[in-house]
């Protein structure tokens, strides 16, 4: 890499052609050297070899214009009359020598070059006839980000008369005949062109059997039809399969020379080189066969001779420790920056790790953990490497984790108020399932007559509670809907556990610690928090809807006869001559408005359907105003009316067999509701989902109704013509509109009200069901819902698992939601940023200290006494025992924290003034200080940064815009704008560039500095990443800087880099990355 591949492949190509009466191509070597000559004229060449490539690259707009080569002889006979005094010229063109078929010149390339006297085949002929055209031509194959780079280079170093040609293929740039491709001296293809070029390797059938026949025909590609002086493949490793459709369009040219130019060292095994031997026609080894028996097999047993004496005959290798010397290449030095995770990241990183952990565990292919990751399937490989790149993303880019929600978590404060959020609903998570399975054990122990014991279940489920309280005391957790709120047990399980521990007391059992008056305190407590939004909200409409009902009535009492105003107006617009510019305007609304067609050929049909739609929603909206009426005066809270409730309760969520009876008052009351809106609304599209409710249409996209489109559309028409028109016949009309506004308010409020009054009855139902305990399943309920019975039945002679699989589930739930709790404490740790004092040697901790699950802290030199030492505290597996509470806990468990207040101190590299819009994580705000600070240091550095996460560069990019780096991103549309922009512009200091397309090939010694924005896992990848900057021309000193975050599995991949360890990745190379141990059967957690 960077040694002049390409400058020593074009001094060998003009040294050796095919067309021995050329003009000799390189000058004599000036005796004195302009730099500046040099230097001027290079920027022009590269400036021109930009310009050209970025200018080729608009033709794609005619492209299907261009893949057309011919017309048929009928239309030249009879061409197309001309649309204006300027008549188009009838194109030039040229007629097949064989049939005749007549082309244009322009669409064939015939006329750019000299063609008088050379017979003309058409693009089919050649082919059907296998025609091949010998050429003096070298063929030149690269990747599309580095073809402009051959076109710089052949125009910096040759003569003009050398002629080159850029081939986009048959999509971009249409048919090049075979003709006017052997006038030229190097003709650059790309890897993607040949890609496309796999469509067009037959010709597409004449179909003369149509009646009239095509105008247009498609050519096949004219690669195929020359034999090339040369073929040259640059970044040969390309070939290295032998099925893709690359190497099918490489193994279908013909040519009389054919080169591999490559500086990436074999990545998988030697059989990568099976490919370069197969393009380069080796014979016999370009036979699979003989390659496998007479060289692969020889080398696996030991026998390395066959295969080297193959290479030494055909390979020329130059390395860079043999030419360093005559290089004078400034120095290349590499700096490592260790960062250390904030507190809120290091616990986000943990809980990270450990869900990726539980994805690696169960996948089951690592019984074999030898495995070289680059052996596995497809899917297999993805599916291992997605929890490291994962984990690999978060590190970077933490607030990715909640980029699917709402809230704005892109600085370190809002990122820890969503980890406290997300660690509080987990806690309560476990609170429930804690509270379900007491509940359980109580109703198992009722069940089976043991009410002494169910009293005691429930005690333990009450003190549960009572714990959780003490914890929000503790955290100093307040209100109930911010971030840091208050921790609360379920209120549907308070209400089941205090109505059964009254219904005890009156049985005679008495509950531990809790009072008949307290339990019907905390019982009406919990029934008022449960319903009190839902009652309010009820009251609240059944005081609207009463108050509206007067003024609706007086609407709907005069409606009826309000839309006389547009016969009138219609009668007047007849009258006056102007019917076609209102059934124009309406058409052209409703088209617009995309709604069905409406006949409107004229007004009196127009009239006739507004009439009528108007009738049917009048009529409508007066049912909807009466059973909204009926739901209102019958207030379902009161007692009176609690037949009511019970025939909802009975019509929604009573079991039907899944089906609902639709005839209940409030599903009378949706059905006329749908009508209503029907009328109002033209609804969009409804998806599956909104297709199965019934919530009173509120589901799908809503546009205004056709009627509504019309009156409104009629009346503004009205307005503008102005002449003629009364003024009575305009109110009327605004009177109207006001109506139809009316009925959406009536539309809204009914709908309010069946929302709330179905509410009600949920919640009503909610209650009734959750009083409901355990009993034995009949025969038949068995039979009906078999091993899926509900919650709240149990089969006879199942007591006794019941009871152990619901002690487990305390067990295991308790275990969960301490860890949970242990977060949260460290979190409100963080939050409060007080001072403590060491418990060993009582010194006060400002700037770093260590803090245990259980929120008590230790300074950091007392703690680092306590892992080395080897007394009864610490403990066997790792286990740390607290020095105040005596709680052991995982060392892995414990956190180091870092006051915000306290700041480290600088990097060397970095400068010290430099300053950050915002903090977005520890390594992000330090490469963007690095590239700030390179260039403060010299305003002429410019920096490439490398990533092989591509899903990292768009919030990289905001970040980078956000901070006023001026950058360019190399996955943008126009790549050679991209680098040429990046070359030529001063200001542009930062080039993105994902490692997959970016590390290989380019030349980009305009740059002095590389960051890597995570550790790469691949070896050589890094050093083709760095062969962009440390090649020929490089004229400024150059660094590589690397950001590893201690403690996390960067180090480790860093670790395997900076060793030289070149053993491929396996299974367990990746499992033990993850924190995973192999046992002879198992896998288990390091935790």
């Amino acid at each position: 890499m960077g040694l002049g591949k390409t400058i020593e492949v074009i001094g060998l190509i003009l040294s050796h052609q095919r067309d021995k009466g050329l003009p000799p191509i390189v000058d004599d070597v000036a005796k004195e050297i302009d730099d500046v000559k040099i230097v001027v004229g290079e920027l022009i060449s590269t400036v021109v070899a930009a310009t050209d490539g970025y200018l080729a690259l608009q033709d794609k707009i005619n492209s299907r214009y261009r893949r057309m080569f011919c017309y048929d002889n009928l239309e030249l006979m009879s061409p197309k009359k001309s649309k204006g005094k300027n008549s188009i010229l009838k194109p030039l063109t040229v007629v097949c020598t064989t049939c005749s078929t007549t082309c244009s010149q322009e669409r064939v390339y015939w006329d750019r070059f000299p063609s008088h006297d050379i017979p003309f085949l058409c693009p089919e002929c050649i082919h059907d006839k296998d025609k091949l055209y010998p050429v003096k031509g070298t063929l030149i194959i690269a990747p599309s980000t580095i073809c402009h780079q051959w076109y710089e280079e052949l125009k910096r170093h040759i003569r003009d008369d050398i002629k080159i040609d850029m081939y986009r293929g048959l999509v971009n740039d249409g048919y090049k005949h075979p003709e006017y491709l052997a006038t030229q001296d190097v003709v650059i293809c790309s890897f993607e062109t040949l890609r496309q070029e796999v469509y067009f390797v037959e010709a597409r059938p004449r179909l003369d059997s149509l009646r009239y026949g095509k105008r247009h025909r498609i050519a096949p590609t004219p690669l195929l039809a020359i034999e090339w002086w040369r073929v040259c493949i640059d970044e040969a490793q390309m070939v290295e399969s032998t099925s893709s459709s690359v190497v099918l369009m490489c193994d279908g040219l013909k040519a009389v020379n054919r080169w591999c130019i490559t500086g990436t060292p074999v990545t998988n095994s030697l059989q990568d080189l099976y490919g370069l031997v197969r393009f380069l026609r080796i014979k016999p080894f370009w036979n699979e066969c003989w390659w496998r028996n007479a060289l692969m097999l020889p080398y696996q047993c030991g026998d390395e001779k066959p295969i080297c004496d193959l290479f030494s005959k055909i390979m020329w290798r130059n390395t860079k420790k043999f030419v360093y010397d005559q290089m004078l290449s400034p120095s290349i030095s590499s700096n490592l920056t260790v960062l250390r995770f904030t507190p809120v990241e290091e616990q986000f990183y943990r809980a990270t790790l450990s869900n990726c952990r539980l994805k690696v565990r169960y996948m089951p292919y690592l019984h074999n953990l030898n495995t070289p990751i680059s052996s596995l399937h497809g899917k297999d490989f993805e599916k291992l490497l997605e929890p490291l790149q994962m984990i690999r993303k978060f590190i970077v880019f933490p607030s990715l984790r909640f980029q699917e929600s709402k809230a704005n978590v892109s600085t370190e404060d809002s990122l820890q108020e969503e980890l406290f959020r997300i660690s509080t609903q987990q806690v309560e998570v476990h609170q429930r399932n804690i509270l379900m399975h007491y509940c359980g054990l109580a109703g198992l122990e009722w069940l089976c007559g043991n009410e002494a014991n169910a009293a005691k279940y429930y005690s333990s489920a009450i003190n549960a509670m009572k714990e959780l309280d003490q914890m929000n005391n503790k955290l100093g957790l307040k209100g109930s809907r911010c971030a840091y709120r208050l921790l609360r047990s379920d209120r549907l399980q308070q209400i089941h556990i205090f109505s059964a521990i009254l219904d005890l007391q009156k049985d005679g059992i008495e509950v531990r610690d809790v009072s008949a008056e307290e339990a019907e305190a905390q019982l009406n407590l919990a029934l008022t928090g449960y319903t009190e939004q839902t009652v309010s909200n009820l009251m609240q409409t059944y005081v609207t809807a009463n108050e509206s009902f007067p003024k609706y009535k007086a609407i709907l009492s005069q409606a009826k006869s309000s839309i006389g105003w547009l016969c009138e107006a219609i009668n007047l617009v007849n009258n006056v001559g102007q019917q076609h510019l209102f059934i124009d305007a309406i058409r052209t609304a409703i088209t617009n408005s995309g709604l069905p067609n409406v006949p409107v050929s004229n007004l009196l049909g127009l009239n006739f359907y507004v009439v009528k739609r108007w009738d049917e929603l009048i009529d409508c909206a007066q049912k909807v105003f009466s059973e909204t009426k009926k739901i209102a005066m019958n207030n379902i809270m009161e007692k009176k009316w609690n037949f009511i409730l019970e025939t909802i309760i009975a019509c929604h969520f009573s079991s039907n067999d899944g089906k609902s009876l639709k005839n209940c008052l409030l599903c009378i009351c949706n059905k006329q509701i749908s009508q209503l809106e029907s009328l109002l609304f033209m609804r969009g599209s409804k998806t599956s989902k909104d297709q199965d409710s019934d919530e009173a249409g509120t589901a799908g996209e809503q546009k205004i109704s056709s009627l509504e489109i019309i009156i409104r559309t009629f009346l503004g028409t009205l307005i503008r013509m102005q002449k003629g028109v009364q003024c009575n016949q305009i109110a009327l009309g605004k009177e109207t509109i006001a109506q139809l506004e009316e009925f959406k308010i009536l539309l809204a409020l009914s709908k309010r009200l069946y929302a709330s009054a179905n509410e009600y009855a949920a919640k009503i139902d909610e209650i009734r069901q959750c009083k409901l305990r355990l009993q034995y399943a009949t025969m038949d309920e068995i039979a009906k819902y078999g091993t899926r019975l509900p919650i709240n039945l149990i089969i006879k002679g199942t007591e006794d698992d019941k009871r152990q699989t619901d002690l487990n589930a305390i067990e295991l739930e308790k275990l969960k939601q301490s860890r949970c709790l242990a977060k949260l404490r460290y979190l409100s740790n963080l939050r409060s940023q007080q001072t403590h004092d060491c418990p060993i040697c009582l010194t006060t901790v400002r700037d770093t200290w260590i803090v245990y699950p259980c929120a008590h802290c230790l300074c950091v030199t007392c703690f680092n006494r306590l892992t080395r030492r080897n007394g009864t505290i610490l403990r066997n597996d790792g286990l740390l025992a607290c020095v105040v509470c005596r709680a052991t806990t995982y060392i892995s468990q414990i956190s180091y924290v870092q006051n915000k207040a306290f700041e480290k101190s600088a990097h060397l590299l970095d400068e010290p003034n430099v300053q950050l819009k915002r903090s977005v994580s520890v390594k992000i705000d330090a490469i963007i200080r690095r590239i700030k600070s390179i260039r403060l240091r010299d305003p002429t550095s410019k920096t490439l940064l490398f990533t092989s996460l591509s899903m990292l560069i768009n919030p990289l990019c905001s970040v980078l815009s956000e901070n006023n780096i001026i950058f360019r991103n190399f996955l943008g549309v126009n790549r050679q704008k991209i680098l040429a922009d990046f070359r030529l512009k001063p200001e542009i200091e930062l080039l993105v560039m994902p490692m997959s397309s970016g590390a290989r090939g380019l030349n980009l010694t305009a740059a002095n500095n590389i960051i890597f924005l995570e550790p790469q896992m691949d070896i050589s990848q890094i050093a083709q990443a760095i062969g962009r900057i440390d090649r020929i021309g490089q004229k400024k000193t150059m660094m590589v800087h690397h950001f590893v975050v201690y403690g996390s599995i960067e180090e480790q991949i860093h670790y395997k880099y900076s060793k030289n360890q070149d053993k491929d990745w396996t299974v367990q190379s990746i499992v033990h990355l993850l924190g995973l141990v192999s046992n002879s059967e198992e896998l288990m957690c390091d935790e």
